[in-house]
């Protein structure tokens, strides 16, 4: 079975938690980029107006047709997946991806159907110790 870990981050946190399960599974770790600036204060009302599809964007991400599973690593927005997660996701089944969530305290909506679902808090002391145990599951 090939897997790809792919990751959206606006502020590093989810690379960094990408790049320590792409370095315990020996595994490459992938970006998936957009279009828009998420910065200042105003990325708040930018995620709405992409979440509810009044504005496009555009994405970039590395193949994904050699894989046959995903690791997927993302930060939750207001209960949700960032817009451009959900575009990525378009053509992925969600039953052939592993949604590792990054949040200071929301849980994400609507992943439900996903292979497996890990929920890191961001700065927690115990990032290291669910990365572990999430890598165990491989075994």
């Amino acid at each position: 079975m090939k897997i790809g870990i792919y990751y959206f981050t606006r502020t590093g946190n989810c690379k960094r938690i990408a790049e320590k399960i792409g370095e315990k599974l020996n595994l490459e770790v992938f970006p998936i980029k957009d279009d828009v600036d998420w910065t200042g204060f105003k990325a708040y009302f930018k995620f709405q107006s992409y979440a509810k599809g009044k504005k496009k964007m555009e994405i970039t991400y590395h193949d994904t047709d050699k894989f046959d599973r995903f690791i997927l690593v993302s930060p939750v927005w207001g209960s949700r997946m960032p817009p451009t997660v959900k575009l990525f996701l378009e053509n992925i089944p969600m039953e052939k991806v592993d949604m590792v969530v990054s949040s200071k305290m929301d849980k994400m909506r609507g992943i439900e159907d996903a292979n497996r679902i890990v929920h890191i808090k961001q700065y927690s002391s115990g990032e290291d110790e669910k990365i572990e145990e999430y890598i165990k599951t491989f075994a």
